[in-house]
């Protein structure tokens, strides 16, 4: 730990004081949540004023008005505010990958419930309609939207169904185009910082927590070859889970996916694991095989486990 808090002294931002315009009722749990890292940070760092370290870039901050509170998940997906991020971590490339997981969101939704600020398209051959989902029980069926389609468009799409070529088939689209990579980064975003929030600073300030926030810095570009996999279990309940085979990692049920984290015990590089695991294989078939040693339901709060062990 003794290296990585160097690192953190030479990148520290001296800051003003608590400034004292902090006020109502949002002011009071930012000031909460400030006051909660702080004392963490106690831990760590004995012979400099402590201050907030932003989980994504690791600089430390002494006045409270220099950080933003971040929604985990994205408020436009449901998220509640749960830390802080200093203001250049939250808006850098930000917008991006909270755009994508909220059309990731929209387009599960329409998937599942039918229900949706957006339609689906429904394509065969050159013609294509749109069309919502309906469930009945545990039916569900396609309908075409009359008010939202073209009648000759519906009328061309109609005859098409009724004389079915042998080369023909119905492909369901999902019309408003979004960047999958940056829906994979928001995940793996939103993953880490609930760790952040159950464990604290003892768990993230590892060397090997390093490549996840580089990979969340840096969206554009893939810096870890994968780190998600598919979920099996109820999609929507986020949950913590600690495995110790098929590989020792933290894994984070995020919607429909598993987000694989560095081990809270084993500072080693999983993702070289998850390579070895996954590449050329069925990933579904290894998400059935992890084993669990513990859970945790998914923080709402900064609880810091690891910095309460340690103080």
């Amino acid at each position: 730990m003794s290296g990585r808090l160097t690192r953190l002294n030479r990148t520290r931002k001296s800051g003003a004081p608590v400034s004292s315009t902090l006020c109502g009722r949002s002011m009071n749990a930012k000031l909460r949540m400030y006051r909660t890292g702080l004392n963490a940070l106690r831990n760590y760092i004995v012979d400099e004023e402590p201050g907030y370290i932003c989980p994504i870039c690791l600089e430390v901050f002494r006045d409270p008005n220099e950080l933003t509170r971040e929604h985990v998940p994205p408020r436009s997906t449901g998220g509640k505010v749960l830390c802080l991020l200093c203001r250049a971590c939250n808006s850098t490339a930000g917008s991006s990958m909270d755009a994508a997981l909220h059309e990731r969101a929209e387009a599960a939704r329409v998937m599942s419930i039918g229900t949706s600020r957006r339609f689906l398209q429904l394509k065969t051959g050159e013609i294509s309609v749109n069309a919502s989902l309906k469930h009945e029980g545990t039916n569900a069926a396609f309908q075409i939207e009359a008010r939202h389609n073209d009648p000759a468009n519906v009328e061309q799409f109609r005859t098409l169904l009724q004389t079915p070529r042998p080369e023909s088939h119905i492909q369901v689209w999902y019309p408003n185009l979004f960047n999958q990579h940056y829906a994979l980064v928001g995940y793996l975003k939103v993953a880490y910082l609930y760790a952040f929030a159950k464990f604290g600073y003892g768990y993230i300030l590892r060397d090997c927590m390093d490549q996840v926030r580089r990979q969340i810095q840096n969206p554009k570009t893939r810096q870890i070859w994968k780190w998600w996999l598919r979920r099996n279990e109820n999609q929507d309940k986020t949950m913590l889970y600690l495995c110790d085979r098929p590989l020792n990692c933290l894994a984070v049920g995020v919607a429909e996916h598993i987000i694989i984290l560095p081990s809270l015990q084993e500072p080693h590089d999983q993702y070289d694991v998850v390579r070895d695991l996954t590449e050329g294989k069925n990933v579904d078939e290894l998400t059935g095989q992890f084993h669990l040693t513990h859970s945790f339901p998914a923080p709402i709060k900064m609880e810091m486990l690891c910095d309460r062990t340690a103080a």
